[in-house]
């Protein structure tokens, strides 16, 4: 190798353990970040199942699969809680709404009497949505899969000379309207995930308990969205922007103080932590989607305001640092000075509001589904 060779080695050597370096404190990060359904208990896999909706169409479990569901017993005719557990169903449902992977599964513990068509009259009059599905089947199987399946409560019992007989498993069960019959169960709702494990109980009665369950939803919802390992793609995004300011900052010192081969590396690293952040920014937002921050009022129109600017130029940032950089590895100096002298403070407010966003989204305010 030539003396120009290794001299030109030996120059871009510390840019690369540079780059490399923050690779290395960005991949640190975020492995100490774990996603928000992590704290949440995973307590055993649904078993398959195949039951009857209420438009009569067989339905399996396997439809769930993909979707974060909501499950719950009741029965049509009951007069205890049944009613209470519906209404906060149906008050769930209003309220994820916006979230389309979430759905509702509500079977029933009194199939004799709930048939497809008496389900289909009910769920029109509870003002039931197209993802909310209501069961029915055999009697073995729903209880068997509600106890075994789901961990629950569920039992047809008669009073019979001062004594409770359970008859769950009966072959010639009586008619559940017959007075000397009862049916318990239990009131809770159940949280599925996508992959059909139960990840948690909630009372169905307590309307307090509606918060918690809806948070929890929308935080499996949105996980299930984002693989595991694209889940701390933000943080690393802010440390690449966290670490792109440093560079740049230290760039511009190391011009001041006439010291050109520095500032180029430093400059070029910066431009590379700035290209790894756009590669990790887009690949996260094309399976996360939008996030909105969950600010009221002065704080969220600051927000939207300092979102605008950042957004704005960053789109610009790209074609001035090209350019920028394109004329001072070209030895065009006059003309790098001229640009550079907008491209500098740009990019560095794009560098340090990339982080203030990143803090004010994901830790400040950060919407329904990224916090339990």
């Amino acid at each position: 190798m030539s003396d120009a060779s290794a001299g030109r080695a030996a120059g871009w050597r510390p840019l690369v353990m540079i780059v490399l370096g923050v690779a290395i404190v960005a991949l640190l990060v975020g492995r100490q970040v774990r996603p928000a359904s992590a704290s949440l208990p995973e307590v055993m896999t649904v078993p398959a199942f195949a039951l009857t909706e209420q438009s009569g169409q067989r339905f399996e479990s396997r439809q769930l699969l993909g979707s974060v569901w909501i499950a719950d017993f009741v029965f049509t005719n009951c007069a205890g809680p049944c009613p209470i557990m519906t209404a906060r169903m149906n008050e769930l449902e209003d309220r994820l709404a916006d979230d389309e992977r979430v759905r509702f599964v509500t079977i029933s513990v009194d199939p004799q009497r709930d048939t497809p068509e008496v389900l289909r009259d009910y769920a029109a009059r509870v003002g039931a949505g197209p993802r909310w599905s209501f069961l029915t089947g055999e009697v073995e199987p729903i209880y068997r899969l509600c106890r075994e399946g789901f961990l629950l409560t569920v039992a047809r019992q008669r009073a019979e000379s001062g004594k409770v007989i359970d008859e769950t498993l009966a072959s010639d069960l009586p008619a559940a309207s017959q007075p000397q019959h009862e049916i318990l169960h239990s009131t809770m709702f159940v949280l599925v995930d996508h992959a059909g494990v139960i990840r948690g109980y909630f009372d169905g009665t307590d309307v307090t308990a509606l918060a918690g369950l809806e948070r929890a939803a929308r935080v499996l919802s949105r996980d299930a969205r984002v693989p595991p390992a694209l889940a701390a793609l933000p943080a690393v995004n802010a440390t690449l922007n966290g670490c792109a300011a440093l560079l740049l900052s230290l760039g511009y010192v190391a011009i001041r103080a006439r010291r050109p081969r520095v500032h180029r590396t430093l400059m070029l690293a910066a431009f590379a932590c700035s290209v790894m952040f756009l590669g990790s920014y887009l690949t996260y937002h094309a399976f996360a989607g939008e996030t909105r921050i969950a600010a009221t009022g002065a704080v969220r129109i600051a927000y939207l305001v300092l979102l605008a600017t950042h957004v704005l130029l960053a789109a610009a940032i790209v074609p001035l640092a090209l350019l920028t950089l394109v004329r001072a590895l070209r030895a065009d100096l006059s003309r790098h000075r001229r640009i550079a002298r907008l491209t500098l403070p740009l990019w560095l407010y794009v560098s340090v509001t990339g982080v203030v966003i990143y803090v004010l989204l994901y830790h400040a305010y950060p919407p329904p589904g990224l916090r339990l």
